[in-house]
């Protein structure tokens, strides 16, 4: 069992220690996904033959490894080799001309950094542990032979997007048309009215955890000026995100743990049943009674659960 670390530890002297963690046993490296592009990757790794399976972390929309440096830390003191990366053109990953908004020039783009990673640091069969739209880019790459991986954890994935009441092709043309239109008006990064760069979100109505301790001392790795803190989308994000939300899970050898949050108002769970009765991977499907979308920031009682889920199933043969 991991003593995984309780947000009453969560000041500025713990985030010294998570500092000091990240400087001394991370090894900070880009990888280039494409001729002129690169994601910014760190790896936690213990020296000489590792026991214990390779976890590699794939994060949601707006993240950046910084967040997740606590449990990290908690699963390289357990012995495990931890490696992640920030997405194209979020977090250490940036890219200022962006506006503050998720854009990507092509959701491939997304499936080719992860692969990269993979190569780049020659693992075989990890445990990818992937969160939010993080969900999406690794099923999405897993569905097209992309990737192999021993086992897939979902926390949360983003498998559905708000569509207003849309069918899917209809969502995405829309946003085609107005992203059509911002790039005629030479304004390709324009967003839907309310996706507005990054802000500082209030604690009362932030709808993804319930601990305010975890929030806090997440947004406050944006003091950073290295990284590049990322708000809402842009129509043209969306339109890529609609079109490749998957409508089954492919890979027989592969075995996958989906967790939703029960009180998830990010992302429509609606929807994981239906994929997973189409999927020919073995799925088994978990929910945290109470939880809001952001479990693995969760509170104690919330977050404790979810870790041992996905510790359980890690272990397991």
């Amino acid at each position: 069992m991991i003593d995984y670390t309780s947000d009453n530890y969560l000041n500025n002297s713990y985030r010294r220690v998570l500092i000091d963690f990240k400087n001394s046993k991370g090894n900070c490296q880009n990888v280039q996904y494409s001729d002129n592009e690169s994601v910014a990757a760190i790896s936690f790794t213990h020296e000489g033959i590792v026991q214990k399976p390779q976890l590699l972390f794939v994060q949601g929309r707006a993240e950046t490894t910084d967040k997740y440096l606590s449990l990290f830390h908690d699963l390289f003191e357990a012995g495990y080799d931890i490696y992640s990366y920030d997405h194209p053109g979020q977090g250490y990953s940036g890219h200022r001309e962006y506006g503050g908004r998720s854009w990507i020039n092509s959701f491939e783009d997304y499936e080719k950094a992860l692969t990269a990673v993979i190569k780049h640091y020659e693992l075989n069969n990890p445990i990818i542990i992937a969160v939010s739209m993080g969900g999406l880019i690794t099923v999405s790459a897993l569905n097209k032979q992309k990737i192999r991986a021993s086992k897939i954890v979902l926390v949360t994935p983003m498998f559905r997007i708000d569509r207003k009441g849309l069918p899917r092709w209809l969502a995405a043309f829309v946003c085609d048309f107005f992203d059509l239109i911002g790039r005629l008006t030479f304004n390709k990064y324009s967003a839907p009215p309310g996706q507005k760069p990054y802000r500082r979100p209030a604690f009362a109505s932030n709808n993804k955890t319930h601990s305010e301790r975890r929030l806090n001392f997440y947004h406050d790795w944006y003091n950073n000026d290295s990284i590049i803190p990322i708000g809402g989308v842009t129509w043209h994000w969306l339109s890529h995100a609609y079109r490749n939300e998957p409508q089954q899970i492919k890979g027989e050898t592969t075995r996958i743990l989906l967790i939703e949050a029960q009180n998830d108002v990010i992302v429509d769970n609606s929807s994981n049943s239906e994929i997973i009765k189409k999927s020919t991977a073995r799925i088994e499907i978990r929910r945290i009674k109470g939880g809001y979308h952001d479990l693995l920031n969760e509170e104690d009682s919330i977050r404790n659960q979810t870790l041992e889920q996905i510790t359980d199933f890690v272990y397991r043969n």
